[in-house]
């Protein structure tokens, strides 16, 4: 028998999300959509900052320590935050 999963909390983007990273910590899930949103949710559940691209967010990934977050796009741009959600804005 397969066991049903309990949702902890859901949180409503304004578009398909694409891309998708848990920060190395665990502390952070880091998302992109197809409408060019880059947003950093804790992982209870609230949204920690957010940045807008110009273009469909493709990819996102932190670095080992967790403190770069990269965002890359169908334009070919990767953007890059240093210091976590502490400098998207």
């Amino acid at each position: 028998m397969v066991e049903r999963l309990d949702v902890c909390w859901a949180r409503q983007l304004p578009e398909a999300v694409r891309a998708l990273e848990w920060q190395p910590s665990g502390g952070q899930l880091a998302a992109g959509t197809l409408a060019g949103d880059v947003v950093t949710i804790s992982a209870s559940g609230e949204l920690q900052l957010a940045a807008q691209l110009s273009q469909d967010v493709l990819a996102v990934g932190w670095s080992c320590d967790g403190d770069w977050l990269a965002a890359g796009g169908r334009k070919g741009r990767l953007d890059m935050w240093q210091g976590g959600v502490d400098a998207i804005a």
